[in-house]
């Protein structure tokens, strides 16, 4: 997947999520929010501050938990912010919290998680691409769709596409900033 194709993607699920009127950030929208022409009271202004909180860390938090888990086998952040009644399909099988864990965790020493890019993501929804390295040679490109139940990791669906050339070649980025140590 090259960059111009999830710029694409991304601009696709903007005018989406515009149809569906629903609230939430872009990857491309990411900037400092607009100062009110108004004032507003110091109740509001938390409220804003604790909402834009929860929304902003959804795909960075995705990732380095999942990261965290393949690389270093610390599921710490994993277990704080999936819900106990996760669950995932993986290659067409119904997998819950523990087996996801299980799973990721076969893949220390074999996988390398590289750069992600947040797709779009509100309080409900996190869409995420991911890049992937198994075994030095074999490259994927993948998206998830992640949904949230009190605030909790509750649904994970994940595309994945095997990619014949290396995506680091193409990109300014090298595998070696994200192996770990």
């Amino acid at each position: 997947m090259t960059r111009e194709d999830i710029l694409k993607l991304k601009r696709n699920n903007r005018e989406l999520a515009q149809r569906l009127n629903l609230k939430g950030r872009f990857a491309e929208e990411v900037e400092e929010p607009k100062k009110p022409s108004t004032t507003i009271s110091s109740t509001q202004k938390e409220l804003t501050v604790v909402e834009n909180s929860i929304i902003s860390g959804k795909g960075k938090q995705f990732d380095k938990a999942w990261r965290d888990l393949i690389h270093y086998g610390d599921s710490a952040l994993f277990d704080k912010i999936v819900h106990p009644e996760y669950h995932s399909t993986n290659h067409g099988v119904m997998i819950d919290k523990e087996q996801s864990k299980r799973l990721l965790l076969n893949r220390k020493g074999r996988a390398v998680m590289g750069p992600y890019t947040t797709i779009y993501e509100n309080t409900d929804f996190l869409c995420i691409h991911r890049y992937s390295r198994v075994n030095k040679y074999n490259f994927f490109s993948m998206i998830s769709g992640v949904t949230y139940k009190l605030g909790l990791v509750f649904t994970q669906q994940t595309a994945r596409e095997q990619l014949e050339k290396d995506p680091s070649e193409q990109m300014d980025w090298d595998w070696s900033e994200f192996e770990y140590s």
